[in-house]
């Protein structure tokens, strides 16, 4: 071992590095407890300050088993406690450390010593920052910064030729047909004369990243544009080929990489990164201050022709082409986490103004155009050209039109009130479960959700909360468990759903938490409630990704698609289109949009709307506590019990760092919580 290492076994790196798996597997292998470090350390003195006592007592058991089991012929211990192997006094390296072993101090105790539970100065995990320096000032090292090293200069770029970037753009050229045409081979071949190209001239900068960016924004082009196709009968721009097919050729191409040499295994990684959120979380080199990527100089050429096709189609009055090639400027900046919509529409204003006049006919072809197409895309666009509206009419001081034109164009600038519908599957929910009342049947009510014993205040303001904390489900057995549960919750809904019965106990209320990183937002749990004797159970099962445990991630992809697919589940949600799309990316499935599936934010507001004798066609949807408090005040005039309005949904958790693990008690009540309140929201709206 090096100098300062003596004696340092496994058992010591594990301890110092605080392991508890690491430690527990040594310990169930017969790991030797019985050595003393060269620094006066032994494994228990080290572990009382790195472990809690459950551990420190098996290591002092494991100690007395290893002194009885001792042979003490003909082997080296010490005088005082036989089988113990002591280095400090054979390799000591004479500097100062803590968590020594009083058993093996070997000096005088000083007035500055602390003893605890038989370990002198025992260490805490701020005083080890810089203890070793502190103790001993002569032995530090110098820092890498004081050294006085010139800097590398990094290497001079390849400059590339005129002819040379041609022959480049040639190739992506092809390998966008390629792709276009369900070209796997050539599409290989065409990245594979790219990275040969790159090799060859010895490229420094990152450009396996650029490739692969690259190919994730044609990737993206061609998706939007195929949506657009599938609307436009007149619009050909892919041919027969879907996007589902551009995956499978990005797939079917990485077959033909296969195991390689060095460039095919470059191209496996371009098409490996092509489509996935990690490529832009790697190109951090393009990243400013802010974590915003910027545009590389072949994506800068490229948005320069976008822009370019776009003045010569609106110069054209060819709206629909217009409108294509703005897709494509579209598509290219939403890769890229930064601001962009004011730049581009403002640019976007310039090229539709004619003699400081808007072009107010192809300005109404275009915003048909992305009415008639419901993709991201056009979203974008029409918002785009609805700001361009807004500017002119903002700059002409306020002065009225009065052309008819002008005032087709104003009712897109108008927001348009939306208006929530309730579904007629929701109404025969509620009558069926009016029954429930009557034939004396378990029903959730705010009371099973009011610890009294969480404040003393009778004037505060009092949090609603799970009678049992729930349950965190995070490996396979829990997963089981969860899932032989809600398959009973789901088997005894279908046999009473032959006999017209419907209860609240053949409910499953869900909720998700998220997480977000590098502008990516993930799900980090996913909430299951179901009532029980009247009472709520709720479990919160992990959804962190873990790449070391391939068997639970498929088994909660499992379980998530044969809750929200396959079974029958009477499934309750708020606002749950969101949570449904996260889901869906989550399994890798489309989640349809059922008549199982009963959104209580909907059921709230046509409740509220019709208490307070306003329109149901508000844009405003209420928010789950609003809903709360409204449903609680409700309640308590109903029952007479005005301090129920006192009681509120707490949302003190809800930005909280959900990628944290372990999560505190805090966020699993929140968490649980959030889904169970769905089913006494769903009680006292049937109720009332």
């Amino acid at each position: 071992t090096k100098p300062h290492n003596y004696g340092k076994s496994p058992i010591f790196f594990a301890a110092t590095r605080s392991r508890l798996e690491v430690m527990n597997l040594l310990l169930d292998r017969g790991a030797n407890v019985l050595i003393v470090n060269n620094k006066g350390q032994s494994v228990y003195s080290i572990a009382c300050s790195h472990f809690d006592s459950e551990l420190v007592q098996r290591i002092q058991q494991i100690e007395k088993q290893q002194e009885q089991q001792y042979d003490q012929t003909g082997q080296e211990g010490n005088d005082n406690l036989k089988g113990w192997v002591d280095y400090r006094k054979t390799h000591s390296d004479g500097n100062i450390y803590g968590d020594l072993d009083l058993r093996f101090l070997g000096r005088p105790l000083t007035e500055t010593d602390v003893v605890k539970d038989g370990v002198v100065n025992p260490t805490t995990k701020e005083s080890r920052k810089g203890n070793f320096a502190r103790n001993n000032p002569s032995k530090v090292w110098k820092r890498k910064d004081e050294t006085k090293k010139k800097k590398k200069q990094p290497p001079a770029r390849t400059k590339i030729s005129d002819e040379e970037r041609m022959q480049l753009e040639k190739s992506w050229d092809q390998a966008h047909v390629a792709l276009r045409t369900n070209d796997s081979w050539g599409l290989f071949s065409s990245l594979l004369s790219i990275v040969q190209f790159m090799e060859e001239k010895k490229i420094q900068s990152s450009w396996v990243v650029e490739s692969a960016s690259r190919l994730d924004f044609l990737l993206r082009l061609e998706q939007a544009l195929w949506e657009v196709a599938q609307l436009d009968s007149d619009t050909k721009l892919v041919g027969e080929t879907s996007f589902n097919n551009l995956k499978s050729v990005l797939s079917e191409a990485i077959v033909f990489c296969g195991a390689g040499d060095r460039h095919a295994t470059l191209v496996k990684r371009i098409l490996s990164k092509a489509g996935e959120e990690s490529n832009q979380i790697d190109g951090m080199q393009n990243r400013n201050n802010y974590g915003e990527m910027s545009l590389t100089e072949n994506e800068k050429a490229q948005l320069d022709l976008f822009w370019n096709d776009t003045y010569i189609a609106l110069n054209n009055n060819d709206a629909n082409e217009a409108c294509v090639s703005m897709v494509k400027v579209i598509v290219l900046w939403d890769g890229k986490n930064c601001p962009w919509l004011n730049e581009a529409t403002a640019k976007l204003h310039s090229m539709l103004k004619e003699d400081s006049v808007l072009k107010d006919s192809i300005m109404k072809e275009m915003l048909d155009f992305c009415d008639g197409n419901g993709n991201r895309y056009a979203s974008l666009l029409k918002k785009m050209l609805t700001k361009t509206i807004s500017t002119e009419s903002r700059s002409v001081n306020g002065a009225k039109k009065s052309s008819n034109d002008d005032r087709q164009l104003a009712t897109h600038r108008k927001a348009k009130k939306k208006e929530h519908p309730i579904p007629t599957s929701y109404e025969l929910v509620i009558k069926s479960l009016q029954a429930s009342f009557i034939d004396g049947s378990p029903v959730p009510s705010w009371a099973v959700l009011m610890n009294h014993d969480t404040t003393t205040d009778k004037e505060a303001e009092k949090y609603l909360s799970l009678p049992s904390p729930p349950k965190w489900v995070d490996s396979p057995h829990d997963l089981k468990c969860l899932r032989s549960k809600l398959h009973e919750v789901i088997d005894n809904s279908n046999s009473d759903t032959l006999n017209n019965k419907m209860k609240f106990e053949h409910f499953v209320a869900f909720d998700s938490e998220f997480r977000s990183e590098y502008g990516s937002t993930e799900l980090a749990t996913i909430q299951f409630s179901i009532i029980e004797d009247g009472l709520p159970l709720a479990w919160v099962v992990d959804l962190n990704p873990n790449p070391a445990d391939a068997i639970y991630s498929t088994m909660t992809c499992d379980i998530l698609r044969w809750i929200f697919i396959e079974s029958d589940a009477r499934i309750v949600g708020f606002a749950h289109r969101h949570d449904l799309h996260m889901i869906s990316s989550y399994i890798g499935e489309d989640i349809p949009f059922a008549a199982n599936f009963v959104d209580i934010q909907l059921l709230a507001l046509h409740k509220m709307t019709d208490d307070t004798g306003c329109a149901s066609d508000t844009s405003s949807l209420p928010g789950l506590k609003s809903c709360c408090s409204y449903f609680l005040e409700a309640s308590g005039k109903m029952v007479g019990q005005k301090d129920m309005k006192s009681w509120s949904l707490s949302k003190n958790e809800q930005c909280s760092n959900w990628a944290q693990r372990p999560l505190t008690a805090s966020q699993l009540q929140y968490a649980g919580l959030d889904a169970a309140v769905l089913l006494v929201l769903l009680a006292e709206i049937v109720r009332s």
